[in-house]
Protein backbone atom coordinates (compact mmCIF):
# COMPACT_ATOMS: atom_id res chain seq x y z
CA UNK A 1 0.00 0.00 0.00
CA UNK A 2 1.46 3.35 -1.04
CA UNK A 3 0.36 6.60 0.62
CA UNK A 4 0.75 9.53 -1.73
CA UNK A 5 -0.51 12.03 0.85
CA UNK A 6 1.80 12.23 3.88
CA UNK A 7 -0.25 14.91 5.66
CA UNK A 8 -3.81 13.65 6.05
CA UNK A 9 -6.63 16.16 6.18
CA UNK A 10 -10.08 15.33 7.51
CA UNK A 11 -13.16 16.64 5.71
CA UNK A 12 -16.16 16.68 8.02
CA UNK A 13 -19.75 16.33 6.78
CA UNK A 14 -22.74 16.40 9.13
CA UNK A 15 -26.15 15.12 8.06
CA UNK A 16 -29.42 15.06 9.99
CA UNK A 17 -31.74 12.06 9.81
CA UNK A 18 -34.67 11.21 12.09
CA UNK A 19 -33.69 13.86 14.65
CA UNK A 20 -30.15 12.49 14.93
CA UNK A 21 -27.02 14.05 13.48
CA UNK A 22 -24.36 11.87 11.89
CA UNK A 23 -20.81 13.04 11.35
CA UNK A 24 -18.96 11.65 8.33
CA UNK A 25 -15.18 12.08 8.36
CA UNK A 26 -13.32 11.70 5.06
CA UNK A 27 -9.55 11.31 5.35
CA UNK A 28 -7.35 12.53 2.49
CA UNK A 29 -4.72 9.95 3.34
CA UNK A 30 -7.27 7.28 2.48
CA UNK A 31 -8.42 9.11 -0.61
CA UNK A 32 -4.89 8.93 -2.00
CA UNK A 33 -4.08 5.34 -1.06
CA UNK A 34 -3.10 3.07 -3.95
CA UNK A 35 -3.08 -0.71 -3.65
CA UNK A 36 -0.05 -1.98 -5.62
CA UNK A 37 -1.63 -5.41 -6.19
CA UNK A 38 -4.97 -4.31 -7.58
CA UNK A 39 -3.92 -0.86 -8.79
CA UNK A 40 -7.10 0.52 -7.23
CA UNK A 41 -7.56 3.52 -4.99
CA UNK A 42 -9.13 2.78 -1.61
CA UNK A 43 -11.53 5.10 0.21
CA UNK A 44 -11.87 4.96 3.96
CA UNK A 45 -14.28 7.01 6.02
CA UNK A 46 -15.84 6.92 9.45
CA UNK A 47 -19.37 7.75 10.59
CA UNK A 48 -19.96 8.94 14.13
CA UNK A 49 -23.38 9.36 15.71
CA UNK A 50 -23.65 12.69 17.50
CA UNK A 51 -25.99 13.74 20.26
CA UNK A 52 -29.69 13.82 19.43
CA UNK A 53 -30.88 17.13 18.02
CA UNK A 54 -34.52 17.85 18.79
CA UNK A 55 -36.52 19.97 16.39
CA UNK A 56 -38.83 22.68 17.71
CA UNK A 57 -42.57 22.87 17.06
CA UNK A 58 -44.85 25.82 17.76
CA UNK A 59 -48.41 24.87 18.77
CA UNK A 60 -51.24 27.40 18.67
CA UNK A 61 -54.53 26.11 20.05
CA UNK A 62 -55.31 22.86 21.86
CA UNK A 63 -55.16 19.12 21.34
CA UNK A 64 -58.39 17.92 22.95
CA UNK A 65 -58.51 14.18 22.32
CA UNK A 66 -55.25 12.62 21.10
CA UNK A 67 -53.42 13.69 24.25
CA UNK A 68 -51.46 10.47 24.73
CA UNK A 69 -49.77 10.70 21.35
CA UNK A 70 -49.31 14.44 21.84
CA UNK A 71 -47.36 13.68 25.03
CA UNK A 72 -45.21 11.24 23.07
CA UNK A 73 -44.38 13.97 20.59
CA UNK A 74 -43.34 16.21 23.48
CA UNK A 75 -40.66 13.66 24.26
CA UNK A 76 -39.51 13.58 20.66
CA UNK A 77 -39.61 17.30 19.87
CA UNK A 78 -39.37 20.59 21.74
CA UNK A 79 -42.96 21.83 21.88
CA UNK A 80 -43.55 25.56 22.32
CA UNK A 81 -47.08 26.83 22.97
CA UNK A 82 -48.33 30.28 21.95
CA UNK A 83 -51.51 31.57 23.62
CA UNK A 84 -51.32 35.35 23.33
CA UNK A 85 -52.27 37.92 20.67
CA UNK A 86 -51.36 38.41 17.02
CA UNK A 87 -49.63 41.68 17.93
CA UNK A 88 -47.38 39.93 20.41
CA UNK A 89 -46.66 37.15 17.94
CA UNK A 90 -45.46 39.65 15.34
CA UNK A 91 -43.10 41.19 17.90
CA UNK A 92 -41.48 37.97 19.10
CA UNK A 93 -41.92 35.59 16.15
CA UNK A 94 -38.42 35.77 14.68
CA UNK A 95 -36.44 35.87 17.92
CA UNK A 96 -38.45 33.61 20.24
CA UNK A 97 -39.28 31.05 17.57
CA UNK A 98 -36.07 31.32 15.56
CA UNK A 99 -35.44 27.56 15.60
CA UNK A 100 -39.03 26.40 15.12
CA UNK A 101 -39.32 24.05 12.13
CA UNK A 102 -43.09 23.55 12.05
CA UNK A 103 -46.30 25.14 13.30
CA UNK A 104 -49.42 23.26 14.37
CA UNK A 105 -52.66 25.24 14.27
CA UNK A 106 -54.81 23.16 16.60
CA UNK A 107 -58.35 23.56 17.93
CA UNK A 108 -59.16 27.21 18.67
CA UNK A 109 -56.03 28.61 17.01
CA UNK A 110 -58.11 31.39 15.44
CA UNK A 111 -58.74 32.82 18.92
CA UNK A 112 -55.10 33.86 19.14
CA UNK A 113 -54.16 34.61 15.55
CA UNK A 114 -57.07 35.33 13.25
CA UNK A 115 -55.23 34.20 10.13
CA UNK A 116 -51.70 33.47 8.94
CA UNK A 117 -51.67 36.20 6.32
CA UNK A 118 -48.74 37.92 4.59
CA UNK A 119 -47.93 39.98 7.67
CA UNK A 120 -47.67 36.93 9.93
CA UNK A 121 -45.89 34.73 7.39
CA UNK A 122 -43.30 37.41 6.63
CA UNK A 123 -42.48 37.59 10.34
CA UNK A 124 -41.68 33.88 10.60
CA UNK A 125 -38.15 32.56 10.91
CA UNK A 126 -36.77 31.05 7.67
CA UNK A 127 -36.41 27.79 9.61
CA UNK A 128 -40.19 27.28 9.51
CA UNK A 129 -41.26 25.33 6.44
CA UNK A 130 -44.45 23.51 7.51
CA UNK A 131 -47.85 24.57 8.87
CA UNK A 132 -50.26 21.77 9.81
CA UNK A 133 -53.89 22.75 10.42
CA UNK A 134 -56.72 20.97 12.23
CA UNK A 135 -59.61 22.06 10.03
CA UNK A 136 -59.76 23.95 6.76
CA UNK A 137 -56.37 25.54 6.03
CA UNK A 138 -57.86 28.21 3.77
CA UNK A 139 -59.68 29.73 6.76
CA UNK A 140 -56.56 29.97 8.92
CA UNK A 141 -53.76 30.37 6.38
CA UNK A 142 -53.30 32.44 3.24
CA UNK A 143 -52.06 29.48 1.18
CA UNK A 144 -50.67 31.63 -1.65
CA UNK A 145 -48.71 33.74 0.83
CA UNK A 146 -47.43 30.56 2.47
CA UNK A 147 -46.26 29.26 -0.91
CA UNK A 148 -44.52 32.57 -1.63
CA UNK A 149 -42.73 32.19 1.72
CA UNK A 150 -41.63 28.62 0.99
CA UNK A 151 -43.94 27.09 3.61
CA UNK A 152 -45.88 23.86 3.11
CA UNK A 153 -49.48 23.78 4.35
CA UNK A 154 -51.54 20.66 5.14
CA UNK A 155 -54.99 20.41 6.69
CA UNK A 156 -58.06 18.27 7.35
CA UNK A 157 -61.52 18.63 5.88
CA UNK A 158 -64.00 20.50 8.04
CA UNK A 159 -66.73 18.17 6.81
CA UNK A 160 -65.00 15.34 8.62
CA UNK A 161 -65.15 17.31 11.88
CA UNK A 162 -68.79 18.41 11.95
CA UNK A 163 -71.01 15.96 13.78
CA UNK A 164 -68.13 13.60 14.56
CA UNK A 165 -68.03 11.48 17.70
CA UNK A 166 -65.29 11.76 20.29
CA UNK A 167 -63.57 8.67 18.87
CA UNK A 168 -63.69 10.11 15.36
CA UNK A 169 -62.29 13.43 16.54
CA UNK A 170 -59.49 11.62 18.36
CA UNK A 171 -58.70 9.70 15.18
CA UNK A 172 -58.66 12.97 13.24
CA UNK A 173 -56.23 14.56 15.69
CA UNK A 174 -54.03 11.45 15.54
CA UNK A 175 -53.87 11.76 11.75
CA UNK A 176 -52.89 15.42 12.04
CA UNK A 177 -50.21 14.72 14.66
CA UNK A 178 -48.86 11.83 12.60
CA UNK A 179 -48.66 14.14 9.60
CA UNK A 180 -46.78 16.67 11.72
CA UNK A 181 -44.33 13.96 12.76
CA UNK A 182 -43.99 12.84 9.13
CA UNK A 183 -43.31 16.41 7.96
CA UNK A 184 -40.61 16.94 10.58
CA UNK A 185 -38.85 13.76 9.46
CA UNK A 186 -39.18 14.21 5.69
CA UNK A 187 -39.51 18.00 5.36
CA UNK A 188 -42.81 17.69 3.47
CA UNK A 189 -46.26 16.88 4.92
CA UNK A 190 -48.60 14.33 3.38
CA UNK A 191 -51.10 15.83 0.93
CA UNK A 192 -50.08 19.51 1.18
CA UNK A 193 -52.65 21.97 -0.15
CA UNK A 194 -49.99 23.91 -2.04
CA UNK A 195 -47.77 22.57 -4.84
CA UNK A 196 -44.67 20.72 -3.66
CA UNK A 197 -42.45 21.84 -6.56
CA UNK A 198 -43.27 25.52 -6.11
CA UNK A 199 -42.70 25.48 -2.36
CA UNK A 200 -39.48 23.44 -2.63
CA UNK A 201 -37.81 25.90 -4.99
CA UNK A 202 -38.77 28.94 -2.92
CA UNK A 203 -37.79 27.23 0.35
CA UNK A 204 -34.34 26.35 -1.01
CA UNK A 205 -33.74 29.92 -2.21
CA UNK A 206 -34.95 31.26 1.14
CA UNK A 207 -32.53 29.07 3.08
CA UNK A 208 -29.52 30.05 0.96
CA UNK A 209 -30.40 33.76 1.10
CA UNK A 210 -30.81 33.56 4.87
CA UNK A 211 -27.39 31.96 5.34
CA UNK A 212 -25.71 34.39 2.95
CA UNK A 213 -27.23 37.38 4.75
CA UNK A 214 -25.88 36.11 8.06
CA UNK A 215 -22.45 35.65 6.53
CA UNK A 216 -22.40 31.95 7.37
CA UNK A 217 -22.05 30.69 3.83
CA UNK A 218 -21.23 31.99 0.39
CA UNK A 219 -21.57 29.43 -2.36
CA UNK A 220 -23.16 28.66 -5.69
CA UNK A 221 -25.48 25.67 -5.35
CA UNK A 222 -26.93 25.85 -8.87
CA UNK A 223 -25.24 22.63 -9.97
CA UNK A 224 -25.31 20.71 -6.70
CA UNK A 225 -27.88 17.96 -6.23
CA UNK A 226 -28.29 15.93 -3.05
CA UNK A 227 -30.73 13.06 -2.76
CA UNK A 228 -31.48 10.27 -0.29
CA UNK A 229 -32.86 6.95 -1.51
Amino acid sequence: MVHICDHPIVFKIIIYLNNTSYEINLHTSALFCLDNKTNKTTYNFSIEKNMEVKQEVLVIGEILYAKKFYEELKGKYIIKVFDSTKKEFLVEATAKYENVAAILLANGADRFIDKFDNEVLDSLSPAINVIIVIGDASKLVDVKAATDNGVFVADTSLSSIKGSTKDELEKLELEVLNNLDFALITGVPKDPVNKIDEVSVIAADKAINYLNERGEIDLDVSDIQISLS
